[in-house]
């Protein structure tokens, strides 16, 4: 499992952050800098259970999340997190180059759904959406 336990703060940081959960380094890479260059906390993972243990512990403001994933896919992540009392409440955006896996996606409870490659624009504004509806933090 590799999980990454400290938070990476962007200037101007703010308190609410972003768990990523992808195996693919480019795209973390990507994903990981836009987050951090708006002000945002980020944990990430490369594997699906080391990704719902972070969000079982730490209780980010969202979960940027990958369907195929080492261990744990992120419909089974999303799964568990929509079916806890106390995760149930955390924002799923799911991204996947597999548009066969819309539905199933979907149908798992997550909040929001972008098929790769997302352009950065429309990947930022499903976060700011998300952030804006689900929590007090300014985006």
């Amino acid at each position: 499992m590799n999980k990454k336990a400290s938070r990476l703060r962007g200037p101007g940081a703010s308190e609410a952050c972003i768990l990523i959960v992808e195996d693919d380094p480019l795209s973390m890479k990507l994903y990981r800098d836009l987050v951090v260059a708006r002000g945002y906390q980020v944990l990430t993972a490369t594997d699906g259970a080391a990704g719902l243990d972070l969000a079982r512990g730490n209780h980010p403001d969202l979960v940027l999340l990958d369907v195929k994933l080492p261990e744990l896919s992120g419909i089974e992540i999303t799964k568990a997190l929509k079916s806890e009392a106390r995760t149930s409440d955390i924002p799923i955006l799911v991204i996947t180059a597999w548009p066969t896996m819309e539905r199933v996606v979907r149908a798992s409870g997550c909040d929001a759904f972008l098929m790769k490659p997302v352009p950065m624009s429309e990947l930022w504004h499903a976060i700011e959406g998300l952030l804006e509806k689900n929590s007090s933090h300014p985006v």
